[in-house]
């Protein structure tokens, strides 16, 4: 596990006091007399909140090539904590379904990969209430005849797809198959990487993916595919995505949720959505 601790001023509490004091005589005027005391000052130390992300997930958690861990989620997560001089937000790299599992332990306080709301994950943590980015999903197939006239998961009976452990696609899949027994689709779980997806994908060891416009455009610009299809006309759901926290987080997600709000009303979020996706998926 990797750790990437951000730096924070302490606040400081005390004051300089000025003691001022007076005196006077009998039948004399009054001669002031000023003492200036320096104090003490007391520093204290933010709270050190571990948060998980992730760090193989291109564009939205990476190690980019001068080795800092960069991303969309990461640097959100980082302009929420600047505005947070109360909490110190100490990143910890993991894979996606050990962020979960963290958060269920307490072994971590928050966790940022894009995550969607489910009601399994409801009943284990806490959502944040602002959203990260918006989007909708896609099924995603090679340049295959067979696949021409897709309009859903209906249309892919039996195939299989790339699923991460914990993650919404699983999810989605698993509501799918419970509602429609007769027309199954089957589940390739994997570690949740880029590379990962664009392999087995290439390689056929699944028929399909599941992902947003803005991954699909960032898998085939950086692997420079060009025999992969988005079908918009299969739209699998469109969801919003935001931060985890413990499910006893309150102050924690309250405070995250009010600096995260106001960084999507200031246009901040947006420049990082720009950034890290191409385009503004955030929502108003």
């Amino acid at each position: 596990m990797k750790k990437i601790g951000l730096l924070k001023r302490f606040a400081v509490l005390g004051l300089n006091l000025i003691l001022v004091s007076f005196s006077a005589a009998c039948g004399s005027s009054p001669t002031a007399n000023s003492n200036a005391d320096a104090g003490n000052v007391e520093a204290v130390a933010a709270t050190v909140i571990p948060v998980g992300v992730c760090s193989a997930a291109k564009p939205d958690a990476y190690i980019d090539d001068d080795g800092k861990l960069t991303g969309y989620d990461v640097e959100t997560l980082r302009a929420i904590d600047e505005l947070l001089p109360e909490y110190e937000f100490d990143l910890q790299t993991m894979e996606f379904s050990e962020i979960l599992n963290s958060l269920a332990t307490g072994k971590i306080l928050a966790g940022s990969q894009q995550f969607e709301w489910n009601k399994e994950r409801e009943e284990k943590y806490l959502f944040g209430t602002v959203p990260l980015v918006g989007y909708n999903t896609y099924i995603i197939t090679l340049d295959d005849p067979q696949y021409a006239n897709i309009t859903g998961f209906k249309d892919l009976a039996g195939k299989t797809t790339y699923v991460s452990q914990g993650g919404s696609i699983e999810a989605q899949v698993n509501s799918w198959n419970e509602e429609n027994p007769d027309l199954k689709i089957n589940g390739y779980i994997g570690a949740g990487t880029s590379e990962e997806y664009v392999t087995v994908l290439n390689n056929r060891v699944v028929d399909f993916l599941v992902g947003t416009d803005q991954v699909y455009k960032y898998w085939t610009e950086t692997f420079e595919i060009t025999n992969w299809v988005l079908h918009t006309d299969a739209k699998v759901y469109d969801s919003n995505s935001f931060i985890l926290f413990g499910k006893n987080q309150t102050e924690l997600q309250q405070a995250a949720d009010r600096t995260l709000k106001q960084l999507t009303d200031n246009g901040e979020l947006a420049k990082l959505s720009i950034k890290f996706y191409g385009e503004d998926f955030t929502v108003k």
